[in-house]
């Protein structure tokens, strides 16, 4: 049984990050490393798997870049760093899936993104090269 002031201190630490956790994890703001990146469609291809098929996505949000792997899932993230080229992100989407996804942004057209997780029951764990090679077709 948990001593009064240990549950007195688990509920305000419990207070705070209830009041803190909103903003952070509502994922509506530019990360300001993915603000450098131009919209587009975007190849990707996995590094250090020659048997992996390229993909492409159009990219109209940069944000999409940092859950390849649940794309158009509606996901909450939480900022762990975004600091000039680099970000990192926690994201958990419904039904228990979640991921971590880091992007190193080199140009305006060319991320690496590091991304792993959990995704339909089964782990995940890649690293891409994300190069911008045109327009998206309308």
């Amino acid at each position: 049984m948990m001593s009064g002031a240990l549950c007195r201190a688990l509920l305000a630490f419990g207070a705070v990050l209830m009041t803190t956790a909103p903003a952070s994890t509502q994922g509506r703001g530019q990360l300001s490393a993915l603000s450098k990146l131009q919209s587009g469609r975007w190849d990707m291809r996995e590094i250090g798997n020659a048997r992996a098929q390229p993909r492409s996505i159009c990219v109209t949000d940069p944000r999409i870049l940092m859950q390849i792997q649940h794309q158009g899932t509606p996901c909450s993230r939480l900022v762990i760093a975004d600091n000039g080229n680099r970000a990192t992100v926690h994201y958990t989407c419904p039904g228990g899936d979640f991921g971590r996804s880091s992007i190193r942004v080199d140009s305006p057209r060319l991320a690496i993104i590091d991304t792993q997780g959990i995704a339909g029951g089964m782990p995940f764990e890649y690293r891409l090269e994300a190069r911008r090679t045109a327009s998206c077709r309308r």
